[in-house]
């Protein structure tokens, strides 16, 4: 389906992605504790509201051709924006904690989507795939919980969005796109 060519510039804009988002993410922190040893602070945080956050967008790169998944990443997306924006805006607390319990909750029924039709496709790789998303839930939901007790510092954004950066470029482009090329060859109905 694809050429060698295709799958290298493919694989090639990906990492770029990837290391533009690490490098903003790296970059923003280092930025904040400079400022925060400016100001004579010593302590490994300081709370992010006020701070500029570059968002994330969405690429057709990123795309499975299975609608279903593509529009439920697309969420994810959006809704890991609105978790930044909430933080840039200094919101509350419990506001922070409302948008990340949403995104924990619709990245778990996400979850479960794709892997009931992984079981209808028959996927071999199913028990992998699963045992992944085991992990990356079980590690939002700990930092869903250290949202809920610390609230949002700048140590605990930086992590989500390493997390979510995992979640968006690595395991959709790996494993989402295998996924989605057999589902597709096994369920041709699926688009």
């Amino acid at each position: 389906m694809f050429g060698s060519g295709s799958i290298s510039n493919t694989t090639l804009r990906l990492l770029l992605i990837s290391r533009r988002y690490g490098e903003w993410v790296t970059g923003s922190a280092e930025e904040l504790r400079n400022k925060d040893r400016r100001r004579g602070l010593r302590r490994s945080w300081v709370p992010w509201r006020g701070k500029t956050v570059k968002q994330i967008e969405w690429d057709d790169n990123l795309a499975t051709g299975v609608s279903e998944i593509d529009d439920q990443h697309r969420e994810i997306f959006k809704r890991f924006n609105d978790l930044l924006k909430a933080c840039e805006r200094g919101r509350s607390r419990e506001e922070i904690v409302s948008v990340l319990h949403f995104m924990n909750t619709y990245i778990t029924h996400h979850f479960q989507d794709e892997e009931k039709l992984q079981r209808k496709a028959q996927y071999p790789e199913l028990n992998s795939h699963k045992h992944d998303h085991d992990l990356l839930a079980k590690r939002f939901g700990a930092l869903e919980t250290r949202f809920q007790t610390t609230g949002a510092t700048v140590q605990l954004v930086i992590q989500t969005a390493k997390l979510l950066s995992e979640l968006l470029f690595e395991h959709i482009h790996e494993k989402d796109r295998a996924l989605a090329d057999f589902v597709k060859s096994r369920l041709p109905t699926q688009d």
